[in-house]
C-alpha cells in the first residue's frame, strides 16, 4: 500500500499533466484560427519593445540581435516607434500613408490594421511602460518559426516548467 504522500503526488502530477495537455490541445486547435499577422505583430511588438531605450531627451530602438535577423529576413520592413513627440523610423521608404498620427493617444494593446488601400497590413502597438506609452507600428515582417515558438516558450514558461515538474514527479514517484 502506498503511503498518502505519495498517493497525493501521484494525483497531483497526474492532474497537472492532464491540464497541460489540455491546454496544449486549445492552444493547438486555437492556433490556426489566429491570424497569421496578429502572431507576427505579438512577436515583432515584443522585439522592437526590448530594443527600445527612452532616456532623459532620445528615444533609441538599439540594434538587437532579435531586431537585426527581423531586418535581414525582411527585405520591405518598416516601423516607428514613438513616445509623446519623440519618435524613431526605419524603413520609411517602405512605409504607406496611415491613419494615425503621432502621438498616439488610443487604448493600450495590440492591433492588425489593413493600411487605407487595403494593399497591406500593419501592427499597431500601444504599451505603458511607468508614465511613458510607447506606441510602434510596424508592416511587413517576415517571422521565422523558431522566433515564433522561443516567443510562445517565453510568454509559457512558467506553465511550461510546473507541468514538466509535476509530470518528473509523477514519473519519480510512480
Amino acid at each position: 500500500m502506498r503511503s498518502i504522500a505519495k498517493t497525493f503526488s501521484f494525483s497531483l502530477g497526474i492532474a497537472a499533466t492532464t491540464i497541460f495537455l489540455i491546454m496544449v490541445a486549445v492552444f493547438v486547435s486555437r492556433y490556426p484560427m489566429e491570424e497569421r499577422e496578429f502572431r507576427a505583430c505579438r512577436v515583432v511588438a515584443g522585439v522592437l519593445d526590448r530594443a527600445t531605450v527612452i532616456d532623459a531627451q532620445n528615444l533609441t530602438v538599439r540594434p538587437t540581435p532579435a531586431l537585426e535577423e527581423l531586418k535581414a529576413d525582411s527585405p520591405n520592413l518598416w516601423y516607428v516607434v514613438s513616445v509623446g513627440d519623440l519618435s524613431n523610423e526605419y524603413g520609411s521608404e517602405h512605409r504607406p500613408q496611415l491613419p494615425f498620427a503621432f502621438p498616439y493617444r488610443g487604448p493600450v494593446g495590440l492591433s492588425v490594421f489593413s493600411t487605407p488601400d487595403q494593399n497591406s497590413t500593419f501592427c499597431l502597438a500601444a504599451a505603458q511602460r511607468g508614465a511613458l506609452r510607447i506606441t510602434t507600428m510596424v508592416g511587413e515582417p517576415q517571422i521565422r518559426f523558431g522566433r515564433l515558438a522561443r516567443s510562445f516558450l517565453a510568454r509559457n514558461f512558467l506553465s511550461i516548467f510546473t507541468v514538466a515538474l509535476a509530470f518528473a514527479a509523477t514519473v519519480a514517484i510512480g
